[in-house]
């Protein structure tokens, strides 16, 4: 009977204790010229651990430091009527009712330098100016630029009762294709039906034509003339 062969025996090594004189090492190792591909994850986590928590704390400061002032509020008193501007962006950040304070009774809202406003800066505007309609507070809006004028469009109670008395509108140079703004009253859309005429460029004299759809872009001033 043949003898048995004798069984080959593997011996489990246990792996050396990760510690920080292993980082220590690796670390050295890497300075000296070898691979960055030598260290193993543990370290490589202990040597990116700083990067990571410097940018977390930085994107905490930011998320939850002060922010400024999104809009600028500017009063005018002009031939017995008080004129409130708001230049800039409208978003969350921004406090209308502290931003802009107290409203007298008659009010115009001067809307031209108006940039951007998103859905949460919506829901300000119509939160603040329903609450100075029900204050009975009389206000207009005037120069409504094209990021007001979409909100007018989308949203039927976006003015809150207030009346739009002029419109801000995009022409585009058909000859240079210098983008141009122009200011027309609601009262004079209505007696050309919204049609507006060619003006001027003043960059090269050729015709600058309205740059929209009317129908679309004066939607809510002809929806409140058929209602």
């Amino acid at each position: 009977m043949p003898a048995a062969e004798p069984r080959s025996v593997t011996k489990s090594i246990p792996p050396e204790p990760f510690t920080a004189n292993t980082t220590a090492s690796c670390v050295s190792q890497t300075k000296s010229g070898n691979s960055l591909a030598l260290l193993s994850p543990f370290a490589l986590l202990d040597l990116m651990r700083p990067v990571a928590d410097n940018f977390i704390t930085r994107t905490k400061e930011r998320l939850s430091g002060p922010h400024s002032p999104m809009i600028t509020v500017t009063r005018e008193h002009k031939n017995g009527v008080t004129s409130i501007k708001l230049s800039g962006s409208i978003d969350e950040h921004v406090d209308l009712p502290k931003e802009i304070g107290a409203m007298p009774a008659q009010v115009n809202i001067l809307c031209r330098e108006i940039t951007q406003i998103n859905s949460l800066g919506v829901k300000a505007w119509i939160d603040f100016f329903t609450r100075a309609a029900g204050a009975k507070i009389k206000f207009t809006y005037s120069e409504c630029p094209p990021p007001i004028v979409e909100q007018l469009n989308y949203i039927t109670n976006f003015s809150c009762g207030g009346q739009v008395l002029s419109v801000s509108v995009p022409f585009t140079c058909e000859s240079c294709h210098k983008e141009l703004r122009g200011v027309v009253r609601s009262e004079d859309l209505r007696k050309v039906a919204y049609k507006l005429p060619p003006i001027k460029c003043p960059k090269c004299g050729a015709k600058a034509v309205f740059d929209d759809v009317p129908e679309e872009y004066f939607a809510f001033l002809i929806r409140q003339q058929t209602a």
